[in-house]
């Protein structure tokens, strides 16, 4: 497809196929939740997978998550605590580019699940899961 760019200059973009596209995002996202890191990280027991996920679905090239993610200093009760309300904010503020969100995270470890689903809850494009099930939505995607 012959597009104008920025410059006015013509450019030549392709689009893959959706089947490729759906198999590379499959494919980056079980290796990113899959990855183990080297044999020193080993030695020293460091996780090297994340704690929390959140896979955009987005209908433009907008990457609107971006550090709306975050997990606030400090602990409670030893469990670590999201940043809700900015993710929040960023989801709604910018709600017309996503297609679907979702947010995988191991449960026993947050101190405010609850509330991230309280946050979410009746918001059609907006799944909150435990990472199991973000791995089966992950394997499921494009399907």
């Amino acid at each position: 497809m012959k597009v104008e760019d920025a410059t006015g200059k013509e450019a030549t973009l392709s689009v893959l196929p959706y089947e490729e596209r759906v198999r590379r995002l499959r494919a980056i996202l079980e290796a990113i939740m899959q990855y183990h890191g080297g044999a020193k990280l080993s030695n020293f027991f460091t996780k090297v997978y994340p704690e929390v996920m959140v896979v955009a679905l987005l209908k433009r090239k907008i990457p609107v998550i971006g550090d709306a993610l975050r997990v606030k200093q400090g602990y409670v009760d030893g469990k670590l605590v999201l940043d809700v309300e900015r993710l929040k904010e960023t989801v709604e503020t910018f709600g017309d580019s996503i297609e679907k969100l979702y947010i995988g995270l191991f449960e026993s470890r947050f101190a405010n699940v609850e509330e991230l689903r309280e946050a979410f809850r009746g918001v059609e494009n907006v799944e909150v899961l435990g990472m199991k099930e973000l791995r089966e939505k992950i394997a499921g995607l494009g399907e």
